[in-house]
């Protein structure tokens, strides 16, 4: 790619309630109708070193927007995750209505096993289309890449 083909966001920022989670000098590229736009994979890393951040503070009952980042990044549903930590799927709904916090034994078990789901991703082959054959515009649904499958 050219250099004259290249564009850099100054600051990409993440927000999770209180907390933003800026990345810096992120390279776009040039989407197939003529946008500069973030492909797919970078979006997903960018997700995966937010999660980790998240994951990393083992000492700290996880937010509800912090479970909802942590679902969207391991493309798990509100009702796999209760599956996942053996509740009921009406207590997702009582900790979004609630105060957003989540009890600290459900974090630790969260924190516990979603490692191995965001980070094992990419070795998963259940996914019939990769990744990296979609653009992504914040605030859109991704669209496919030009002569993807």
């Amino acid at each position: 790619m050219k250099a004259s083909e290249q564009k850099f966001l100054k600051e990409y920022k993440i927000k999770l309630g209180p907390k933003t989670y800026i990345f810096q000098n992120i390279a776009l590229e040039k989407s197939p109708i003529g946008k500069w736009t973030l492909s797919y994979d970078k979006m997903h890393q960018m997700m995966k070193a937010v999660a980790a951040t998240i994951l990393a503070d083992k000492e700290k009952a996880l937010s509800f927007d912090e479970l909802e980042h942590l679902a969207d990044t391991a493309e798990l549903s509100m009702a796999k995750i209760a599956d996942l930590i053996k509740v009921d799927r009406s207590t997702i709904t009582k900790w979004k209505k609630g105060d957003g916090s989540i009890p600290y034994a459900d974090s630790y078990c969260l924190k516990d096993k979603l490692p191995k789901i965001i980070f094992e991703f990419e070795d998963r082959q259940d996914n019939a289309v990769s990744r990296s054959t979609f653009w992504f515009e914040k605030g859109k649904l991704p669209y496919p890449k030009e002569g993807a499958a």
